[in-house]
Formats: structure tokens, C-alpha cells, sequence
């Protein structure tokens, strides 16, 4: 039992020179390197953290929970649409209009036909 007690503390002894801090910094930085993780600066994430933490929206789209539905208002339109909801109410047809991929269909449609409009004969195209 001495032994084994004797043989285990000479062990961790002579492994002193290993840091494990090493090997997870490696890993951190492969994974950075194929994008599973992006570096921030600490400033910058305190920014967001404030940000968030006030509702303050961080990019094109900002989504907002009322009841029982997340709508998602385009910040560049002030479009809103609805987002999520439960399965009974999608079949409302007023709610089921409102619907983000309707929304979003529609917009690039008229994108697509005003196109058309100023170039009837395809020239440009």
C-alpha cells in the first residue's frame, strides 16, 4: 500500500511541466481558427451585454414577444410581421396573412415587378 501511495506521488511529481492551460488555449484557438467561436474585444462585449440588456436592437431585425406571438419588426421598412405562434391561431386567416414569409414574399415581389416596370423589354437583364 506504501508503494502504491510512494509510486502515485512520484507520478504527479514528475508530470509538474505539463500545463493543461496549454493544450485548452490550443484548443480555443482552433476553434477560433475554423470559426466555432469569434473573438471579441471585452469592450465591445460589455457594449452588447448593455445593449441587450435594454431591448436595444443589434441589427436589420428586432424581435419582440406579445402574448402568444414573437413578431419580428424590419427596422429599415418598420414593417412588422408575425413571427411565431401556435398552430390554431396560424389558421386565423387575418393572423396567417401577417405571416413573416408572406411578408417577406410579397415585398420581393413588388421588388421584382417594379424591375419589370422600368424595363418592359428585358434589355437590362
Amino acid at each position: 500500500m506504501k508503494l502504491a501511495v510512494l509510486l502515485s506521488v512520484a507520478l504527479l511529481c514528475s508530470c509538474g511541466d505539463l500545463t493543461v492551460a496549454d493544450t485548452k488555449q490550443e484548443v480555443v484557438l482552433k476553434k477560433e481558427e475554423l470559426k466555432d467561436y469569434v473573438l471579441v474585444n471585452r469592450q465591445d462585449l460589455e457594449q452588447l451585454k448593455a445593449d441587450a440588456s435594454i431591448g436595444k436592437s443589434v441589427g436589420r431585425y428586432h424581435q419582440y414577444r406579445e402574448g402568444m406571438r414573437t413578431f419580428r419588426l424590419d427596422t429599415a421598412t418598420g414593417q412588422n410581421c408575425i413571427l411565431l405562434t401556435t398552430d390554431w391561431d396560424w389558421k386565423n386567416p387575418d393572423v396567417s396573412s401577417q405571416n413573416c414569409a408572406n411578408i417577406d414574399w410579397l415585398a420581393k415581389s413588388s421588388a421584382t415587378a417594379s424591375a419589370r416596370t422600368l424595363d418592359p423589354l428585358g434589355v437590362n437583364q
